[in-house]
Parts: structure tokens; C-alpha cells; sequence
């Protein structure tokens, strides 16, 4: 990293990635007193996440081509008037209908604020941007930890569930505040690499795009799992009470927000394609175990080391992007972006129908067979990408 020039830009991109991961979880966080408040199932206020992942998916890939042409700042400042009506919806909507209306253009908001909030890293530094790009994860994650650690707060001490939203009402006034004030770099009209390393004169490479493909949506089908239903998991197999169950999607995170930081030091030393299929087989055997040791104090540190393993994947997934796409890494983002909703959007909807189906103990058991079956794929990926790199 050479170049620090842009301080205030760069704090925007990592302030926005914490409000973005916040707000993903906050209808997760607040599953249970929602049900209880519309009188709705889970699987139904699960479709309010759908929403929500629906918005992020249409949006993410235009997103970064639409900064591009109109600037980082204009379309990042768009994304957060749809995000204030988001959190304006959820606090005042007396209907449950107009809840989804509001989770979808929350939904638009998170698309059209973070593939410019992410493409305004390599705006704003020099080089080799890959240590940045693992700590997009680190604040994203982060912000969900808060998040979680908020509503369990919430819950417990039985205070009202708008007044959250109400407290990033505020945060989206601080960050309309410093998106006026900070000094945006210029757009660049080529982005840097991931690293310094860069093929050229190299055939467009299919096989490896298609099967980084894959691998995102297989993993982004396994988050949308654990995020949505960790704490179902907690309450219904492991008797866990409701406002204890949100401190197993906390062990979740915190673990991600770890791991981020110490496979951030690992990749400078050993090859990100690596991790991609090591550590999906790691966290399938955790959750395994996690699934059949009936103990509560090993579910929360299970959850944990699982967070840890692959709470980094999206990172690593656009590492290897910006690898195979040296000089559209922007286009790259979005395009890994759409992969990774895709993926969350259809298994949101589709984790849904089967939790009525076969419980939520077997749907965690799916979960540790998509990972099974994300190992053979991204080590498929490593083999094709080596071969392309080759030649």
C-alpha cells in the first residue's frame, strides 16, 4: 500500500461496509420479536430477507458501471436514501406488506452503495489493494457483530425494536454528513490488480470464471443458512431462549471478523486458491459436529471457529477475481457480487420451504453437504486457473 492519500475516502469505504453488515442482519436479529409482532411464521418473515437480497441482486453489477460514469459519490449517496427508507419503513409500517416493499429497496440501497463503496478502495490506493480487500470483511462483519450484540441488548432489556432502526437513522445522518465533506478520489479508468502480479496475453479464462462462479454461489447458499437461521438452529435444537440464541450469530461473526484479520497476514504468504477448498472442508466437519454434540457452550465456540473459516470467502472469491480480471477488477466485484446474492437470495427463498420440510436440523445438515460439495468445485477452480495461468 503505497499511497494513503485518500484517508477520508478510505474510511468511507470501510464505514459503509460496516453500516451495510449491520443492517444485512437486522431483520435476522429481530426474527423472532417481528414474528411475535405481526403474527407471522418465520418462513414468512424469512421473505422480507428474500426481499431485501432480491434489491441487493438486481443492483450490485449496475452499480459499479453506473459509478463509473456518474461517480463513486453520487451512487453511493443514492444507495443511502434508499437505505433511510428502509429503516423509516420498518419503524413506522403498520403492515406487514409494506414491510417487504421497504426490506426491497433496502435491498436496492445495499446494491447501489457497496460495489462503488468497494470499487472506491482501488480508486483511492496504489498497488497491490489485496490486504484492504480482506478488510472490507473485517468491518462488514464487524457491523453485523453490533448488530447482533444490539438486539440482543434490545431483547433482553424488552425495549422497543423501531428505536434499533431509529439508532441507524442516525448513523445514515453521520454518514450523509461525510459523504459531503470527504474528498472523493478521481474515477480511475483502469483499475490495479489484487496483486502485483499480472498475466497478459492470456485467452479470456471460462472454465475458472465459471467455476469461481460456483464457488461463490455455493458458499453464498451456506451464509444465507447460517445467517438466517442460527438462531432458529440455537432455539429449536439447542434450546436456546431467544435473546441467548443471537449470541450464537454473534460467535458467528465475531469469528469472521477474526478470521479476516488472520488470513489477511496467511495470504501474504500462501496462495488464496488454497483456502478456498481447505477451508469449506474444515467448517463442514465443524458444523457436523456442531449438529450432533448437544452441548450449548460448544455450539457457541463451533459457531465461532465455522465464522473463522469462512467468514473470509467472499474476500477470497474476489481476490482471485481481481486475479483473472486484472484490469476490470471494478467489473469483476460486481459481477462476483451478483454470484454471491444469487446464491443468498435463492437459498433465503428456497431454506425457507425446506425448514417447514425437514426441520432445521436437517437443513443445517445440507448446509454441511453444500460445503462438501464447494470443496471438490473450488478445487476444480484451482486446478483450471493454474492451468489458464500457465498458458
Amino acid at each position: 500500500m503505497k499511497t494513503i492519500k485518500y484517508k477520508g475516502a478510505i474510511g468511507l469505504s470501510y464505514f459503509a461496509m460496516f453500516f451495510e453488515g449491520a443492517l444485512n442482519v437486522i431483520i435476522v436479529s429481530l426474527m423472532l420479536t417481528l414474528a411475535h409482532h405481526f403474527q407471522k411464521t418465520n418462513m414468512e418473515i424469512a421473505t422480507l430477507v428474500s426481499a431485501k437480497s432480491f434489491g441487493t441482486m438486481i443492483t450490485l453489477y449496475i452499480a459499479g458501471n453506473l459509478s463509473d460514469k456518474y461517480g463513486r459519490k453520487n451512487i453511493i449517496f443514492i444507495g443511502l436514501m434508499f437505505f433511510v427508507v428502509f429503516i423509516l419503513g420498518f419503524m413506522f409500517s403498520p403492515r406487514f406488506e409494506w414491510l417487504l416493499v421497504a426490506a426491497f429497496l433496502g435491498g436496492i440501497g445495499h446494491g447501489l452503495m457497496d460495489s462503488p463503496g468497494i470499487t472506491l478502495l482501488f480508486d483511492a490506493l496504489e498497488g497491490n489493494t489485496g490486504p484492504a480487500m480482506s478488510f472490507v470483511q473485517v468491518f462488514f462483519s464487524g457491523g453485523a457483530v453490533f448488530m447482533t450484540l444490539l438486539s440482543t441488548l434490545f431483547i433482553a432489556l424488552g425495549w422497543p425494536w423501531q428505536t434499533l432502526f431509529g439508532l441507524f437513522l442516525g448513523l445514515a445522518i453521520v454518514m450523509f454528513v461525510l459523504i459531503q465533506i470527504i474528498t472523493f478520489p478521481p474515477v480511475k479508468k483502469v483499475e490495479p490488480a489484487f496483486e502485483k502480479e499480472v498475466s497478459t496475453h492470456k485467452p479470456f479464462p471460462l472454465k475458472p470464471t465459471i467455476l469461481l462462479g460456483l464457488s461463490m454461489i455455493l458458499y453464498a447458499s451456506v451464509q444465507a443458512i447460517f445467517t438466517t437461521w442460527i438462531p432458529t438452529f440455537g432455539v429449536q435444537v439447542k434450546a436456546f431462549s431467544e435473546a441467548s440464541s443471537l449470541t450464537l450469530l454473534t460467535s458467528f461473526q465475531i469469528g469472521s471478523v477474526t478470521g479476516a484479520f488472520v488470513f489477511a497476514q496467511l495470504l501474504r504468504r500462501l496462495p488464496t486458491s488454497l483456502f478456498m477448498y481447505v477451508n469449506p472442508g474444515i467448517a463442514s466437519v465443524l458444523l457436523l459436529l456442531n449438529v450432533f454434540i448437544p452441548s450449548q457452550i460448544l455450539t457457541v465456540l463451533l459457531f465461532a471457529m465455522t465464522g473463522f473459516t469462512v467468514g473470509i470467502y467472499f474476500s477470497l472469491c474476489l481476490n482471485m477475481g481481481g486475479k483473472l480480471f486484472a484490469n476490470n477488477a471494478g467489473t469483476a466485484t460486481g459481477a462476483i457480487g451478483t454470484a454471491n446474492m444469487l446464491g443468498n437470495t435463492i437459498m433465503i427463498w428456497f431454506s425457507g420451504i425446506l425448514l417447514m420440510n425437514i426441520g432445521v436440523k436437517n437443513l443445517f445438515l445440507l448446509a454441511a453437504i453444500i460445503l462438501v460439495v464447494l470443496v471438490f468445485v473450488a478445487y476444480r477452480f484451482k486446478k483450471s486457473y493454474q492451468q489458464w495461468k500457465r498458458g
